[in-house]
């Protein structure tokens, strides 16, 4: 199979976010602050750090904003710079069809495609990941792990995908198939990129399923490391959770000023302009950023804010500014 040395990076930011709402309403899921970072930028660190500067990416929802967080991100980067296009989507095209126009866009590019959900916490070795995905010569390949949601039957005896989820359900081949589930990252080969629908579509469904099934060889690569779907509030804090306790300190308070009495249960993880107007009770697992402020008194465990103002009791919440997700 010809391949040019050049990959190029798709991040999928169009969605709703629907299950994250009401902040979702007013900041898209994709820019949702995640340890004080816009959530997109995991994606885009993980394309950076395999050396991918070619990057696309689809909005729809408050594309304003994700443009900007691009942008931000984009300007502290060099040597060289990535070439970033973003393209507005007129209607919700999925991951399928969301995919598909943004390689239009970009001009239909030769070699290897790298599909990324921009509204993910990941961190993990893509480098790896392209060289076991050239080694097998197919033309697509998607990372899989245990557990999780989206069924993946990869052959136990080889890292052959035997189904995938379409329309009629599961289109299953032959063979004894071990469950895995998708991580949200394809790398796909020129010819796998031309089978995902020109019309909104699921990039797995209506794209790669047709390719199982006219007997094309679809390869199931085991990813170490994290990817984490954040979609729902309980997911959002268990993965913060788990993000800070990976952290080499587990109380990072960075500069912030700790007035007398106030107590800090790991993790805690407070930069930017955070300041506390009196004691408080901050963690287990507190994250603050920007400009945040602490009345005296606050309680604020399984707490993350950013922007925001909090006093009394502010356990199991998200805060952005004035908007108050609760995270049970």
């Amino acid at each position: 199979m010809a391949r040019t040395d050049e990959v190029t990076g798709i991040v999928l930011a169009a969605g709703h976010g629907q299950r994250l709402r009401p902040l979702t309403d007013f900041i898209p899921k994709p820019v949702l602050p995640f340890l004080n970072r816009p959530l997109l930028t995991y994606s885009l660190e993980v394309l950076w750090r395999a050396g991918v500067r070619r990057i696309g990416l689809n909005t729809f929802h408050l594309g304003r904003q994700v443009r900007q967080a691009v942008e931000t991100w984009a300007a502290n980067r060099s040597d060289p710079s990535p070439s970033i296009t973003v393209t507005e989507e007129a209607q919700l095209m999925g991951t399928g069809g969301g995919a598909r126009q943004v390689w239009s866009r970009l001009g239909e590019p030769q070699g290897t495609c790298v599909v990324l959900n921009g509204d993910m916490v990941a961190d993990f070795d893509l480098s790896a990941l392209l060289q076991k995905h050239r080694e097998t010569g197919w033309a697509a390949s998607l990372a899989v792990a245990r557990g999780g949601e989206g069924r993946i039957f990869m052959d136990s005896h080889s890292s052959r995908i035997l189904g995938l989820p379409d329309r009629s359900g599961t289109f299953r081949l032959a063979g004894q198939a071990v469950e895995f589930s998708f991580c949200g990252v394809s790398l796909l080969e020129t010819s796998a990129m031309a089978v995902l629908p020109r019309q909104p579509g699921c990039l797995l469904r209506d794209g790669l399923a047709g390719l199982l099934r006219q007997g094309c060889p679809i390869a199931a690569l085991p990813s170490e490391g994290v990817h984490r779907d954040v979609g729902t509030p309980s997911r959002y804090l268990e993965a913060t959770s788990e993000m800070l306790r990976r952290q080499a300190t587990e109380i990072e308070t960075e500069g912030v000023d700790l007035p007398p009495g106030t107590e800090l249960l790991a993790p805690v993880l407070l930069a930017g302009e955070v300041r506390l107007m009196g004691a408080a009770r901050l963690g287990p697992v507190c994250v603050a950023g920007g400009q945040t402020r602490f009345a005296s008194g606050t309680l604020a465990d399984h707490s993350i804010a950013y922007d925001a103002r909090l006093e009394g009791d502010c356990r199991y919440q998200l805060q952005v500014g004035q908007v108050v997700l609760p995270l049970l």
